[in-house]
């Protein structure tokens, strides 16, 4: 028998050439089709951007309304012979009161629990007596601005924290109540004569959801209504005025000044190329059309500094940790920021206050 096949017919060719164009077209359709989900991937991240954008704006709108009228600090009349005047600083953020580091998972850098952080928030406020005394010798003084920057307590918002912290939230918040109530004292002891504004913001570890909210941000934050306490607790002392903001933003008018506080967990950061300078000016920028501000104090990134001459970022007080090793941040001991505002010259002999013995290398 032969095993030639027979020849195809015309309606054979026909089939396969119809088969052939059924592929193509499939092809066709099949790369139209990636190139559409393409276009609808780029729109929804374009949109998510926006969207981020509109929060920010809405947040810090909502925090503007919401915001305290805070007395401004003037300089005393009479100036010109002697000492200038100038309003200290003293910023108190991100202390973490209730987490524990385990040294031995930080190489050993690092170590902290309550105990400790009950030291250092003590060595805190006697580092800041002491800058106080040291440049009363070329400024009078009459002011202090303690800054309660938030993150505090560091709540339950990650499951491994229920796990890990030493303290409940609520715990926490009457360990942070007691360290600040002793530190106003000791300040008030301390300086008779000197002015304590005390103005507020929430963090965003105080929160009592796990997904972070905008218009009731602060009424659903323990360290809102820590602050609260605080605030009624020293109502009747007229050296100490509390100014405790419902937003995520206030501003303070020292001199010729707007001082801008925030937490700083609105700003979204992500270990970029120009780290965490470039953001923050975007940011920064794009609130000063809402409201300027001449400088801008921030918490939230455990990183003391001033990227930008109008921009000064806190320190912590829990120090290097184990999330710190984990998204590969620069290792900086613990630490808390101070500074003077010259009622002639502005932002000048920012430092920082040390929180453990430990040299600063």
């Amino acid at each position: 028998m032969s095993s030639h096949k027979p020849p195809k017919s015309l309606d054979d060719w026909v089939d396969e050439i119809h088969s052939d164009r059924d592929v193509h077209q499939q092809a066709a359709r099949l790369h139209r089709l990636q190139n559409e989900l393409q276009l609808a991937k780029d729109r929804e991240r374009a949109f998510a951007q926006e969207l981020e954008a509109a929060k920010a704006r809405v947040a810090f709108a909502s925090g503007l309304e919401s915001a305290p009228t805070h007395k401004p600090i003037r300089a005393p009349r009479g100036k010109g012979r002697g000492k200038r005047t100038a309003t200290a600083f003293a910023l108190a953020s991100d202390w973490h009161l209730e987490e524990v580091v385990d040294s031995q998972k930080v190489s050993g850098r690092n170590e902290y629990n309550p105990d400790i952080a009950r030291a250092r928030a003590g060595k805190f406020f006697s580092s800041t007596a002491w800058m106080i005394r040291h440049h009363s010798k070329t400024w009078e003084i009459p002011t202090l601005v303690l800054w309660l920057g938030g993150d505090l307590i560091s709540g339950y918002i990650h499951d491994e924290l229920q796990e890990s912290n030493a303290l409940s939230p609520l715990e926490t918040a009457l360990m942070a109540m007691d360290l600040v109530c002793g530190g106003i004292d000791y300040l008030g002891k301390e300086f008779p004569d000197m002015r304590l504004v005390v103005p507020c913001n929430h963090g965003n570890h105080g929160r009592m959801h796990i997904k972070p909210r905008i218009k009731t941000s602060a009424e659903n934050n323990l360290e809102w209504l820590l602050y609260q306490f605080l605030a009624r607790k020293y109502e009747s002392d007229e050296r100490v005025d509390f100014q405790v903001s419902r937003g995520r933003h206030s501003h303070l008018e020292v001199y010729d000044w707007v001082v801008h506080f925030a937490h700083g967990d609105d700003t979204r950061y992500n270990g970029g190329i120009g780290g965490l300078g470039i953001p923050l000016r975007k940011a920064v920028d794009r609130w000063n059309d809402t409201r300027h501000a001449h400088l801008n104090v921030f918490g939230h990134w455990h990183q003391l500094g001033s990227p930008h001459p109008d921009i000064v970022t806190n320190g912590s007080l829990i120090g290097f940790s184990e999330y710190s090793y984990a998204i590969k941040a620069s290792f900086e001991h613990p630490r808390q920021g101070f500074f003077l505002l010259d009622s002639t010259r502005g932002l000048t002999q920012l430092a920082p206050l040390y929180v453990t013995d430990e040299g600063s290398m």
